[in-house]
Protein backbone atom coordinates (compact mmCIF):
# COMPACT_ATOMS: atom_id res chain seq x y z
CA UNK A 1 0.00 0.00 0.00
CA UNK A 2 1.12 3.44 -0.50
CA UNK A 3 1.38 5.94 2.09
CA UNK A 4 -1.95 7.43 2.35
CA UNK A 5 -3.68 4.05 1.83
CA UNK A 6 -1.56 2.74 5.67
CA UNK A 7 -2.37 6.43 7.18
CA UNK A 8 -6.28 5.69 6.37
CA UNK A 9 -5.97 2.00 7.66
CA UNK A 10 -4.39 2.86 10.74
CA UNK A 11 -7.77 5.38 11.53
CA UNK A 12 -9.86 2.43 10.24
CA UNK A 13 -8.43 0.54 13.52
CA UNK A 14 -9.65 3.53 15.81
CA UNK A 15 -13.15 3.33 14.34
CA UNK A 16 -13.86 0.05 12.65
CA UNK A 17 -17.35 0.87 11.98
CA UNK A 18 -16.77 3.82 10.12
CA UNK A 19 -14.93 1.70 8.00
CA UNK A 20 -17.31 -1.10 7.34
CA UNK A 21 -19.75 2.06 6.11
CA UNK A 22 -17.13 3.13 3.02
CA UNK A 23 -17.35 6.59 3.07
CA UNK A 24 -14.76 6.36 -0.04
CA UNK A 25 -17.52 3.99 -1.87
CA UNK A 26 -17.10 5.15 -5.84
CA UNK A 27 -20.48 2.81 -6.01
CA UNK A 28 -22.24 5.56 -3.82
CA UNK A 29 -24.67 7.14 -5.36
CA UNK A 30 -23.65 11.24 -5.91
CA UNK A 31 -26.13 12.19 -3.17
CA UNK A 32 -24.30 10.16 -0.72
CA UNK A 33 -21.04 11.47 -1.62
CA UNK A 34 -21.84 14.96 -1.24
CA UNK A 35 -23.86 13.98 2.17
CA UNK A 36 -20.26 12.38 3.20
CA UNK A 37 -18.56 15.91 1.98
CA UNK A 38 -21.11 17.70 3.96
CA UNK A 39 -20.07 15.37 7.23
CA UNK A 40 -16.37 15.70 6.72
CA UNK A 41 -17.19 19.30 7.03
CA UNK A 42 -18.10 19.04 10.28
CA UNK A 43 -15.57 16.64 11.45
CA UNK A 44 -12.68 18.19 9.55
CA UNK A 45 -13.22 21.75 9.53
CA UNK A 46 -9.43 23.08 8.77
CA UNK A 47 -10.17 21.32 5.44
CA UNK A 48 -12.26 22.84 2.56
CA UNK A 49 -13.93 19.88 0.81
CA UNK A 50 -15.66 19.28 -1.68
CA UNK A 51 -17.48 15.83 -2.74
CA UNK A 52 -14.89 15.11 -5.26
CA UNK A 53 -11.62 15.95 -2.89
CA UNK A 54 -8.61 13.45 -2.64
CA UNK A 55 -7.17 12.21 0.14
CA UNK A 56 -4.38 14.76 0.03
CA UNK A 57 -1.50 15.19 2.78
CA UNK A 58 -2.87 18.10 4.12
CA UNK A 59 -6.38 16.82 4.45
CA UNK A 60 -5.13 13.30 6.03
CA UNK A 61 -3.45 15.39 8.75
CA UNK A 62 -5.94 17.28 9.13
CA UNK A 63 -8.14 14.06 10.03
CA UNK A 64 -5.62 12.42 12.75
CA UNK A 65 -5.39 15.73 14.27
CA UNK A 66 -8.90 16.65 14.40
CA UNK A 67 -9.44 12.42 15.77
CA UNK A 68 -6.67 13.22 18.36
CA UNK A 69 -7.95 16.95 19.31
CA UNK A 70 -11.58 15.12 20.01
CA UNK A 71 -10.05 12.02 21.97
CA UNK A 72 -8.34 14.60 23.80
CA UNK A 73 -10.33 16.89 24.34
CA UNK A 74 -12.77 14.36 26.22
CA UNK A 75 -9.84 12.91 28.23
CA UNK A 76 -9.21 16.47 29.92
CA UNK A 77 -13.24 16.95 30.39
CA UNK A 78 -13.83 13.96 32.09
CA UNK A 79 -10.99 14.72 34.28
CA UNK A 80 -11.96 17.86 35.22
CA UNK A 81 -14.89 16.72 35.99
CA UNK A 82 -13.86 14.30 38.29
CA UNK A 83 -12.76 17.05 40.95
CA UNK A 84 -16.69 17.60 40.84
CA UNK A 85 -18.05 14.17 40.88
CA UNK A 86 -18.67 14.18 44.68
CA UNK A 87 -21.05 17.11 44.27
CA UNK A 88 -23.17 15.06 40.99
CA UNK A 89 -26.22 13.31 41.34
CA UNK A 90 -26.08 9.52 41.54
CA UNK A 91 -27.28 9.12 37.60
CA UNK A 92 -24.74 12.09 36.62
CA UNK A 93 -21.85 10.13 37.94
CA UNK A 94 -22.61 7.09 36.43
CA UNK A 95 -22.85 8.52 32.96
CA UNK A 96 -19.18 10.18 33.96
CA UNK A 97 -17.77 6.86 34.94
CA UNK A 98 -19.15 4.64 32.24
CA UNK A 99 -17.60 7.85 29.69
CA UNK A 100 -13.75 7.46 31.99
CA UNK A 101 -14.23 3.31 31.37
CA UNK A 102 -14.86 3.52 27.54
CA UNK A 103 -12.20 6.21 27.12
CA UNK A 104 -9.26 4.50 28.81
CA UNK A 105 -9.79 2.09 25.91
CA UNK A 106 -10.52 4.97 23.31
CA UNK A 107 -7.64 7.19 24.20
CA UNK A 108 -5.23 4.78 24.22
CA UNK A 109 -5.72 3.36 20.23
CA UNK A 110 -6.18 7.12 19.35
CA UNK A 111 -3.14 7.85 20.69
CA UNK A 112 -1.29 4.80 18.85
CA UNK A 113 -2.75 5.56 15.76
CA UNK A 114 -1.35 9.35 15.46
CA UNK A 115 1.95 7.91 16.22
CA UNK A 116 1.64 5.32 13.70
CA UNK A 117 0.33 7.82 11.15
CA UNK A 118 3.57 9.83 11.86
CA UNK A 119 5.70 7.07 11.32
CA UNK A 120 4.43 6.05 8.18
CA UNK A 121 4.85 9.58 7.40
CA UNK A 122 8.38 8.86 7.03
CA UNK A 123 8.05 7.34 4.19
CA UNK A 124 6.68 9.71 2.58
CA UNK A 125 8.13 12.63 0.43
CA UNK A 126 9.35 15.80 2.22
CA UNK A 127 6.53 17.81 1.04
CA UNK A 128 3.80 15.27 1.74
CA UNK A 129 5.53 15.32 5.27
CA UNK A 130 5.32 19.15 5.57
CA UNK A 131 1.21 19.21 4.38
CA UNK A 132 0.33 16.37 6.48
CA UNK A 133 1.76 18.00 9.55
CA UNK A 134 0.47 21.27 8.99
CA UNK A 135 -3.01 19.98 8.73
CA UNK A 136 -2.30 18.45 11.85
CA UNK A 137 -1.54 21.20 13.27
CA UNK A 138 -4.31 23.49 12.11
CA UNK A 139 -6.62 20.89 12.92
CA UNK A 140 -4.78 20.93 17.34
CA UNK A 141 -5.12 24.80 16.57
CA UNK A 142 -8.73 25.03 16.00
CA UNK A 143 -9.80 22.12 18.22
CA UNK A 144 -12.72 19.62 17.39
CA UNK A 145 -15.21 19.80 20.76
CA UNK A 146 -17.05 23.45 21.83
CA UNK A 147 -17.16 23.72 25.27
CA UNK A 148 -20.49 22.50 25.08
CA UNK A 149 -19.09 19.27 23.69
CA UNK A 150 -20.39 19.85 19.69
CA UNK A 151 -18.29 19.92 17.10
CA UNK A 152 -16.33 22.81 16.25
CA UNK A 153 -17.45 22.08 12.59
CA UNK A 154 -20.72 20.56 13.20
CA UNK A 155 -24.31 22.67 12.23
CA UNK A 156 -27.94 22.14 12.81
CA UNK A 157 -27.94 19.62 9.43
CA UNK A 158 -24.44 17.40 10.61
CA UNK A 159 -26.56 14.77 12.05
CA UNK A 160 -29.08 15.11 8.83
CA UNK A 161 -25.86 14.35 6.44
CA UNK A 162 -24.55 11.28 9.08
CA UNK A 163 -28.26 9.73 8.95
CA UNK A 164 -27.88 9.89 5.08
CA UNK A 165 -24.37 8.60 5.04
CA UNK A 166 -25.40 5.88 7.16
CA UNK A 167 -28.12 4.53 4.76
CA UNK A 168 -26.44 5.07 2.10
CA UNK A 169 -27.95 3.63 -1.11
CA UNK A 170 -30.83 2.05 1.07
CA UNK A 171 -32.44 5.65 1.97
CA UNK A 172 -33.93 5.70 -1.55
CA UNK A 173 -35.77 1.71 -1.03
CA UNK A 174 -36.90 3.05 2.41
CA UNK A 175 -38.46 6.19 1.62
CA UNK A 176 -40.33 7.20 -1.57
CA UNK A 177 -41.42 10.49 -0.77
CA UNK A 178 -39.82 13.90 1.07
CA UNK A 179 -43.15 13.84 2.56
CA UNK A 180 -42.35 10.05 4.26
CA UNK A 181 -38.35 11.24 4.70
CA UNK A 182 -39.55 14.48 6.38
CA UNK A 183 -41.45 12.85 8.94
CA UNK A 184 -38.91 9.87 9.63
CA UNK A 185 -36.38 13.29 10.60
CA UNK A 186 -38.74 14.57 12.78
CA UNK A 187 -39.59 11.31 14.68
CA UNK A 188 -36.44 10.62 15.37
CA UNK A 189 -34.80 14.24 16.20
CA UNK A 190 -37.96 16.38 16.86
CA UNK A 191 -37.83 19.98 16.56
CA UNK A 192 -34.43 19.36 15.53
CA UNK A 193 -35.11 18.39 12.40
CA UNK A 194 -37.31 21.98 11.39
CA UNK A 195 -40.07 22.48 8.93
CA UNK A 196 -40.63 20.53 5.90
CA UNK A 197 -38.87 23.28 4.23
CA UNK A 198 -35.96 22.74 6.19
CA UNK A 199 -35.61 19.21 4.79
CA UNK A 200 -36.24 20.04 1.56
CA UNK A 201 -33.20 22.64 1.45
CA UNK A 202 -31.04 20.15 3.48
CA UNK A 203 -31.91 17.51 0.60
CA UNK A 204 -31.43 20.28 -1.95
CA UNK A 205 -28.15 20.74 -0.92
CA UNK A 206 -26.74 17.37 -1.59
CA UNK A 207 -28.92 16.35 -4.74
CA UNK A 208 -31.16 13.93 -2.87
CA UNK A 209 -34.89 14.24 -4.43
CA UNK A 210 -37.54 11.46 -4.90
CA UNK A 211 -39.24 9.73 -8.36
CA UNK A 212 -42.51 9.96 -6.79
CA UNK A 213 -42.12 13.44 -6.06
CA UNK A 214 -41.02 14.24 -9.53
CA UNK A 215 -43.95 12.35 -10.79
CA UNK A 216 -46.81 14.44 -8.58
CA UNK A 217 -45.97 17.40 -10.64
Amino acid sequence: MNWHDRVIAELAKVEPELAEIGIDDKDWPQHVKNAAAQLAKALVPTVSLQATSAFTARLLGGFVGHKFSYAKSFQEGLQLASVCSGKMPDKLKEALDDCTVGLREYFPLVRRAVRRCFAIMCDASQEDCAEFSAGFGAALKKGSLTPTARLVGGTDATEFYFYVVMLGPALKQRFKSMKQFHEFCVGLWGQRAGDRKTTEKRCSRIGLSFESDAESK
